[in-house]
Formats: C-alpha cells, structure tokens, sequence
C-alpha cells in the first residue's frame, strides 16, 4: 500500500485487531522500518483517570515515548505541546499533544511533522497515536549563498516594489516551500490570480521544498497611503525566502 499522508511511501500495516477499529494499528515504512504511524483503537474507551502534570512534565514523557518507539530526539525538534480536549466517540478527554518537526543539521522542517497524542492515566503513560506526515520533498539543498548575499538580494528586489526606506533587516536559515508571495507582486496579481502558472506549465504553488535564507525586511515608519491592495502589500514589512543554493527568490511572506 501506499500512504498518501507521506508522499506515497509504501508501507506496512500492523493490526493487533480483528479490523482496523480495534487493537493497535502500526504503520511501518516498507523502504527503511521507520515508524509511520502508531494507533491505539481502543483508546476511546480507556476510562481516564488523568494525573495533573504541567507541560515540562508533560514534555519530558513525551521524549520519553519518542525514544520508545526507536524515534531518535536528535533526529526530531519538539516545536510544541499543549493539552487539548479530543472527541473519541463523544467522549471528551483531556489529551497532551506534542508536535515534532523533522531536522536537518539542526535545522527544522516544518513540513515533515511527528505528532504524538498522549495521557498519563493512574500515573501511566497511555498513548493514543503517533503520526507521521510530510507534505513535498526536501532536496536538502547546500549552502552557496551567504548571508550578506542573500541579504543584499532581498534589498535588491525590495527596493524595486517599493520606495519605502528599510529600517532594518534581520536573517536566519531555514527550510520553506516556494510559494507565489512574491511572484504575485512583481506582476502586480491579486489573490484571485494565485493559480496563475509560469512559463505556462510550472505551478508556481509546487512542493518545491528547499533549504533558503529567510530575510526580513523592516520599514522605518507605518504607511498610510496607498493606492490600491497590491500597492499596500508592496509597501509591507516583508520575509524573503532566498534559496540558499542558487539565489532563487521562490517566495516570502507579509510580516
């Protein structure tokens, strides 16, 4: 089978039940072992009888199960984890969730995320799944361009959109999908027009996922007047997804 949540790897499916409602569901990649996905189907009817842990706790076992299950920490950053009310077969329960995202020489891709759903139920760990998703393909691209070029590229176009003065910038590397932000104000398109394709045949909205500088670009003062939405939005304080292999602008965002 394949799994369309992870760009259709082929995997394994583990079944303790009778069906897939019942007993523990995992999912293995069938390419590499890696764990995909853990599901217990019988949590919905566990009566909870929840202990009160604060969220470094809650961080802590979460880690814990994480290296359980053969997941190495060093290989996942935990970005996130909040207790949440989850419906199970209209039963509300209380449940920790802790969201992981993938990393590459220390830097995380938010597009490849581990979330782990779990309780501390009479003081023991009970997990209700463990999910692996990834939306494009990283090409894990290698660092050419510098800081100070990249940089010196997002000012470049910066002050072709607009005349503002730039206050200040800042930059960190990062990992991020190409996107039409910029694209769309150079040519002045409004949202209505973000299915707009290059060259006529390449979606600018691809799953081109790459390793970028990511600049931001701050103005010295808040602008007031503007003649249209496109006009505003070329004036806006900005980030600029600068690749960090070619020099590409492959996309940006409003700040």
């Amino acid at each position: 089978q394949k799994d369309i949540n992870n760009n259709d790897k082929p995997f394994y499916n583990i079944l303790t039940g009778n069906n897939e409602n019942e007993g523990i569901a995992i999912k293995l990649n069938a390419n590499t072992g890696d764990l995909i996905s853990f599901a217990n189907n019988n949590f919905q009817n566990i009566e909870i009888k929840t202990n009160t842990i604060n969220n470094e706790q809650a961080k802590e076992y979460s880690n814990q199960i994480i290296e359980k299950v053969g997941l190495k920490e060093s290989e996942y950053q935990l970005t996130n984890c909040t207790q949440q009310q989850i419906t199970y077969s209209d039963q509300v329960k209380n449940v920790w969730v802790a969201t992981y995202n993938k990393l590459y020489d220390g830097i995380y891709n938010p597009y490849e995320v581990l979330t782990n759903n779990f309780v501390i139920n009479d003081n023991k760990i009970e997990i209700s799944s463990i999910i692996e998703t990834s939306d494009g393909t990283y090409d894990n691209n290698p660092t050419v361009i510098t800081q100070e070029e990249a940089t010196q590229i997002a000012i470049n176009k910066e002050k072709e959109l607009t005349s503002r003065e730039i206050e200040s910038t800042s930059s960190e590397i990062g990992i991020r999908k190409m996107n039409s932000y910029i694209y769309m104000l150079e040519n002045e398109l409004s949202v209505s027009d973000i299915d707009i394709k290059i060259d006529g045949n390449i979606d600018i909205e691809d799953k081109k996922i790459r390793k970028v500088w990511i600049i931001n670009i701050k103005h010295n003062e808040i602008y007031t007047e503007y003649n249209s939405i496109i006009d505003f939005q070329k004036q806006a304080n900005k980030k600029y997804y600068i690749d960090a292999t070619t020099g590409e602008i492959i996309g940006g965002e409003e700040v």
